[in-house]
């Protein structure tokens, strides 16, 4: 480490002080609202690094935030055992396919998909509120037809809210094994679509959802990292996954804090503002030639 020259492991001082900054704050935001990774994925892109490398070791680095929000979920989880293990083969049998195809085709595929894909994960954030009220009152509706039935039948109606009971449906199986290859290939807002995909299919009240959601996008990280480590170990660069690490986990530890201060409206507008900012610089020079 060269501080009089302002080189911090091979990269410029205020490069390193910007992606600790992009990691703490994509823990915060992946903790109050999630889609994170458009924050720090255009963050690397823009520090230099590939899109394939910056994908794969942002995705690497952000496993530590996933595990203190699972931490934080785990009475919600424990609860909702009948659907997890059907919820999570589909995850991760979607995300070694989604990791598969980031690692087998060509970077250039990833250079033009990624702005696309970024496109997308900037629509499911700026929806994200009108999905999540459109979930509530049909979460609602089910309550409300629920305790009208456990009236009938005797049913506490003040109890509380239900746990997600199984078997799970062929339908949503094939969905979120669906959400797996997107979260595979490209990490970015795969908590909204999953959140979206179980408020409609899945049994139960919403902060289940909210805690399944959390668990299987760290498990489909966890076996993209996974994947990485065996298959594409030369196109890891340690150093944004050290930084992003490190800064994500704090981030993250400390989200629910900063989330009770910061109304999530203005943490929404710091993704979209980044994601912006990211889709130019990688469309640019697309359009450019450059």
């Amino acid at each position: 480490m060269e501080l009089l020259g302002l080189d911090v492991m091979g990269l410029d001082l205020w490069q390193v002080v910007v992606i600790l900054l992009a990691g703490f704050w994509a823990g915060t935001i992946n903790t109050v609202v999630g889609s994170g990774t458009l924050v720090t994925f255009p963050v690397l892109v823009a520090m230099g690094f590939p899109p394939v490398t910056a994908q794969i070791s942002n995705a690497m680095g952000l496993v530590a935030a996933g595990v203190s929000g699972v931490f934080g979920f785990r009475r919600e989880l424990s609860a909702s055992r009948s659907v997890l293990p059907a919820l999570t083969t589909a995850s991760l049998a979607g995300g070694v396919v989604g990791a598969f195809l980031l690692m087998v085709l060509p970077e250039e595929v990833f250079g033009v998909a990624a702005p696309i894909l970024i496109a997308v994960a900037i629509c499911f954030v700026l929806f994200q509120p009108t999905l999540s009220r459109w979930v509530r009152r049909r979460k609602a509706g089910e309550a409300e037809e629920a305790r009208g039935a456990g009236g009938a039948a005797g049913k506490d109606p003040l109890a509380a809210p239900e746990a997600p009971t199984g078997p799970v449906s062929p339908v949503l199986w094939a969905l979120i094994f669906a959400a797996g290859i997107y979260g595979g290939y490209f990490v970015a807002a795969q908590g909204v679509l999953l959140l979206g995909i179980m408020g409609v299919f899945l049994s139960g009240a919403l902060v289940y959802s909210n805690a399944i959601k959390t668990w299987l996008s760290l498990a489909v990280n966890l076996i993209a990292a996974v994947s990485y480590l065996f298959f594409a170990f030369d196109r890891i660069d340690w150093r944004a996954v050290l930084l992003i690490a490190v800064s994500s986990m704090i981030g993250a530890s400390l989200g629910a804090q900063i989330g009770r201060r910061i109304k999530p409206v203005w943490l929404r507008v710091v993704i979209v503002v980044v994601g912006v900012a990211g889709l130019v610089n990688m469309v640019w020079p697309l359009v450019t030639g450059g």
